[in-house]
């Protein structure tokens, strides 16, 4: 026999309408956070490929400077830094810029030169190398 109270079944089985919200609710709010957390993870990833991406690139420019120079020591010197700064800015793979800075350090055979690598993936972002680039190594 059937038990009814104010017209509802006592000894029901199965879940309310109530419950299944619940639990719809909160299954909801687990999978937004895990899509966040991924994008934000995939984001960090982005970045760094960049910020790796860029450093490789400017150490490739800086050892061509470098291997020029220690190739053909007799050339002029301050014309190979003075040639990158006025190409500036250098564009490379990846929608990366470089921008050559000489910096006035009062040396006769060595120069202190900034590179700075430029990109936007999403924002904008940079990298910045100061090195010193001589004559005579």
């Amino acid at each position: 026999m059937k038990t009814y109270r104010r017209g509802r079944l006592l000894d029901k089985k199965g879940f309310t309408l109530i419950e299944i919200l619940i639990v719809m609710l909160i299954i909801a709010i687990g999978t937004l956070s895990y899509i966040y957390l991924q994008k934000n993870s995939w984001t960090g990833v982005n970045r760094s490929n960049k910020t790796l991406l860029a450093g490789q690139i400017l150490e490739r420019h800086i050892e061509s400077v470098r291997t020029e120079i220690s190739l053909n020591p007799n050339a002029d010197f301050p014309s190979k830094i003075d040639a990158k700064v006025t190409a500036s800015p250098i564009s490379d793979s990846g929608g990366i810029k470089i921008y050559w800075t000489k910096i006035d350090s009062g040396w006769t055979n060595a120069y202190e030169v900034e590179l700075k690598a430029k990109w936007f993936s999403g924002k904008p972002d940079s990298l910045v190398v100061r090195t010193c680039i001589a004559k005579n190594f």
